[in-house]
């Protein structure tokens, strides 16, 4: 993950861990991604973005194309996400948050 001061990202790096990244994948400030995985094709990264207050499972292809969104849920929060080992099936865990006000009067 790369910081600056406008964005922030990913980056693909060769495992020796030296040398400028391959690839970078910056990300605007109002996007909160995390919980990153290779997709099993190993030709894109999955991840969790939450936008306007819903979480959504998007991949980002390491050709350079631009990413693609892979679920549409308008409210909740996914929290991670698993792929089947043949990569047709994926696994995730989504909440909903439930409030409800009570007012309580004249507790003792």
């Amino acid at each position: 993950m790369y910081l600056d001061e406008k964005s922030w990202g990913i980056a693909v790096r060769p495992l020796t861990g030296t040398g400028e990244p391959l690839r970078k994948y910056p990300f605007p400030a109002t996007v909160s991604a995390r919980v990153f995985r290779w997709n099993p094709d190993g030709k894109s990264l999955a991840y969790i973005a939450t936008k306007n207050g819903a979480s959504n499972l998007w991949a980002q292809p390491l050709d350079g194309n631009s990413p693609k969104q892979l679920t549409n849920f308008k409210t909740g929060e996914l929290i991670s996400f698993a792929w089947s080992r043949d990569g047709q099936w994926c696994a995730y865990m989504h909440r909903t948050a439930t409030r409800d006000a009570v007012l309580l009067k004249d507790f003792k």
